[in-house]
């Protein structure tokens, strides 16, 4: 594939985070629903089954803070019966995956 035919990544957020935000505005739902766009593009990429949304808040050892926005888990093998985990780390009024 030509370099040139690749998404730059930064029009590829600016897309996601347009189209997410004309959808949904300030609605709460706008975390979930990023995370769903990013997903559903892995997964026309092949890099994951499925999406689960289960938005988790907690804290860990150390007191260290424990979240995570929604998992997949391979039940019946298809790729590689990994759990996946999602997490959609927000930063001001935009959104990047981490």
């Amino acid at each position: 594939m030509e370099v040139s035919h690749l998404m730059d990544s930064e029009v590829f957020r600016t897309e996601i985070i347009e189209r997410i935000n004309a959808e949904y505005g300030d609605n709460a739902s706008r975390r979930e629903s990023f995370l769903s766009e990013v997903v559903n593009d892995l997964c026309d990429l092949s890099q994951c089954d499925g999406f689960s949304p289960c938005r988790f808040e907690g804290v860990g050892p150390g007191n260290k803070k424990v979240e995570f926005d929604g998992y997949y888990f391979d039940e019946e093998n298809k790729i590689d019966g990994t759990l996946s985990i999602f997490v959609a780390n927000t930063r001001g009024t935009t959104y990047r995956m981490s």
